[in-house]
This record gives C-alpha cells, structure tokens and sequence, in this order.
C-alpha cells in the first residue's frame, strides 16, 4: 500500500513539473497570437516545445532529486524554521519560555 501511495504523491509531482514549462510556453503562445497576430500553429508548436522541455525537466529532477524531495525543498519554510549558525549554537533564545523559567530559576 505504501508503495501505491507513494507512486501516487511522485506522479503528482512529476505532473506539477511537467506542467510549469508547458504552461509557460503556452501562455507566451497566446500572448503571440492575440497581441501580434501570429497564427495558431505558433502556439501548437509553442505547447510541443513546452511539452518536451516538460517531460525532460521532470525527469531530469526525478532521476537526480526524486519529485516529492525536489517540491519539498521548494515549499518549505525556512524563514520560519531557520537551521542555527554556527555562532547560535550552543546558545538558547530569550524569547522561548523553557529560556525564561531557567534564567529565573537561576536568579533566585
């Protein structure tokens, strides 16, 4: 089961991949035919050029990264759980209460 689901989740983002070029190219397909009159076989040949560049985008970063570790570095939040330098390590941050109940255990 396991095996299934996570076949799932990595076609989920291989699609996800896939789709960020194709979309792109496809949007600069009907920027072309609207705003400069380009006929639709620019855009056809636009969503195949995307369409590749597609395909071998995502599989270029499942081979190398794995899809679902690849979207999961881009979605994290750093800012939010910073990983501590050098010079923070070892050291406790005032604000967190844990900090707060010692420094006044230590005062008394």
């Amino acid at each position: 089961m396991q095996k299934v689901f996570s076949f799932i989740i990595e076609s989920f983002y291989w699609f996800l991949t896939f789709l960020s070029p194709f979309l792109g190219f496809g949007l600069v397909g009907l920027f072309l035919i609207t705003a400069v009159k380009l006929p639709i076989i620019a855009l056809c040949i636009l969503l195949v050029v995307g369409g590749v560049l597609g395909i071998l985008l995502a599989e270029r970063i499942r081979r190398k990264y794995g899809c679902s570790n690849y979207w999961g570095r881009i979605l994290s939040t750093p800012d939010i759980w910073p990983t501590p330098t050098d010079e923070q390590k070892g050291k406790r941050d005032e604000k967190t209460p844990s900090s707060n109940l010692e420094n006044k255990k230590l005062d008394n």
